[in-house]
Formats: structure tokens, sequence, C-alpha cells
């Protein structure tokens, strides 16, 4: 959802990036460009900001007032599978292929911390509003809690591959409003 909630973004193997209309179902608008399938996406409602999937070791940044690309993070090794702002974009944790979630400055586009734990590669994350801690499901059928600031780690669910729903506060899609 985009951060009025008016229009819902999808993107698929055309590497375009579709904006619905909430209210008509009906496309409003087109973002072309993307260098890749585009089988996740995350928005930063605060600062109008998309993240879709680039080559296989970077995510793209998108300018939704400008509809234009606004950056890419190049600096991975490994395929990034999915990715979550924090409330206000400043903040975007990512995990892939290489089984490390990080940490990014969106802005300076670093890397403040690499965690590692997961055993198998990391499918879903979600980042609290506040940006302090991150949860994250991996193909090793477990799910971990974060606390960004220490960079500590714990297991929370053992035993299933499925996507979680986060609880209020938290989002895959960095929307929430809640604290």
């Amino acid at each position: 959802f985009s951060g009025d909630s008016q229009r819902i973004m999808s993107g698929g193997q055309d590497l375009n990036i579709l904006m619905w209309d909430r209210r008509s179902g009906r496309v409003a608008d087109r973002i072309t460009g993307s260098i890749a399938f585009i089988w996740t996406l995350s928005v930063a409602p605060a600062a109008d900001l998309l993240a879709t999937p680039g080559t296989d070791s970077a995510i793209q940044f998108w300018d939704l007032k400008s509809m234009h690309l606004a950056g890419s993070l190049i600096a991975l090794q490994h395929e990034t599978r999915t990715f979550a702002f924090n409330r206000d974009g400043r903040l975007l944790v990512s995990g892939g292929f290489d089984h490390v979630l990080r940490l990014w400055d969106v802005a300076t586009q670093r890397v403040l911390k690499e965690l590692g734990g997961h055993e198998e590669p990391i499918f879903q994350v979600a980042m609290s509003a506040d940006g302090r801690r991150a949860a994250s499901i991996s193909f090793d059928r477990t799910a971990r809690l974060w606390d960004l600031r220490s960079g500590r780690g714990q297991i929370i669910g053992i035993g299933s591959t499925s996507v979680a729903v986060p609880a209020p506060g938290w989002s895959v899609y960095g929307a929430s409003k809640s604290a």
C-alpha cells in the first residue's frame, strides 16, 4: 500500500511496477525501467519510496512522487530475496541466499549491521515501525527475532517455512502506523 493507503503496488515478470487504485481496482499508474523480475517489494510511506529487486545482488529504490529510479544498493554478495523498511524509510532490513540479515542506512547506502544465525536462505523479513527490531524466517525452518541495536538474535519459532503475519507495530511493507 502507498502511504495514504489509496494505491496498491504490484510487480511481476514483465519488469513493470503497477499502482492500482484501491477504490476502482484499475491500474492508476505504472513505473517502468526495472532490471529484474519483481518478486517482492516494500514501501516506505513516509518517504514516498519503493524498493524492488535489482540484479541478483541489488535493491532498486523508486521515488513514488517522480516515478523514477532514485538509487540502488549494490554491495551485496548473494541474491537478496526479501526486504522491509522501517516506518520513515531511513532503515531497511534485507535477507537472502547468504543466510545473513542486513540492516541498511538507506541515505548512505551503507550496511550498519550484518547478523548471522540462519543456516539456510532467508525468505521473509519484517521490521518494527521504530526500526529497533527485525524478524526473519528461513528455509532452515526457524523464525528469529533480532535486536537491531545489540545485534543479538533469538529463535522464536521452529519447524515451519510458512510466512507469518506480523503483529501490530510490525510490517513487511513499512506501512504500519502503530509503534
